[in-house]
């Protein structure tokens, strides 16, 4: 669920006020918007930006939007950071990474998300199989407190130019709880049968029990 500033529902703010309480104050409908409902804050920065969508009512993943329309792009190639204006093709605003540049793709809002909310920013199935485009840090995380406008960190994973298109879903945003936790000192024991470190699951120990009948034939020899 997104609110907007101004938004009531049935004729209350979010927070179980009557409407107009707050005397239009988005920042305090926001607040408290976050603390009764745990809704999302959405500030769109051009007229023509839409809300993160599901594509059915049982995804998990919003689709996030470039947004190109007169915008410059960070972009960044061998450890050197430019930027560079969108071009319009066809009436259509575009962006072009040539081959293992990386950029940060607007999308044209800010978000507020609710406390001990974060936002995991993937890629998309399609996306990911049918062009070049890279997340490079799938999945990156969006904190609670980021107020500034959310953008798309990609990468032409190809050997020929990718065109992004104002309007192409090029990610989705998946939102997820976390656990704020204190660290103490202390000694680290073992908890289960673990017996070892990175991939040690992965190894057989212990017995193999049983009979194996037959003979084991190889195919270097020519048999089968």
């Amino acid at each position: 669920m997104v609110v907007l500033p101004g938004t009531t529902i049935n004729g209350h703010s979010p927070s179980g006020a009557p409407a107009g309480d707050f005397n239009g104050d988005p920042v305090v409908l926001g607040r408290r918007a976050r603390q009764s409902y745990g809704v999302i804050i959405f500030e769109p920065l051009h007229p023509d930006v839409s809300v993160p969508a599901r594509g059915t009512s049982a995804s998990a993943g919003y689709d996030l939007a470039a947004y190109l329309r007169n915008r410059t792009v960070r972009v960044w190639l061998d450890g050197v950071t430019s930027e560079r204006a969108s071009e319009t093709h066809d009436g259509t605003p575009i962006f072009t990474l040539l081959p293992a540049e990386k950029a940060l793709i607007p999308l044209g809002f800010k978000i507020q998300l609710p406390a001990g909310v974060e936002g995991q920013v993937r890629p998309r199935s399609g996306t990911s199989v049918k062009t070049d485009l890279v997340i490079v840090n799938a999945p990156g995380t969006i904190d609670p407190d980021y107020a500034e406008e959310w953008c798309v960190p990609v990468k032409n994973g190809g050997t020929a130019p990718l065109v992004i298109r104002h309007g192409d879903r090029i990610a989705q945003a998946v939102f997820a709880r976390f656990e704020s936790l204190e660290f103490t000192a202390g000694v680290v024991q073992r908890t289960t049968e673990r017996d070892g470190g990175f991939g040690s699951t992965g190894t057989v120990t212990g017995t193999v029990t049983g009979t194996v009948t037959g003979t084991a034939k190889s195919s270097a020899n020519g048999t089968n």
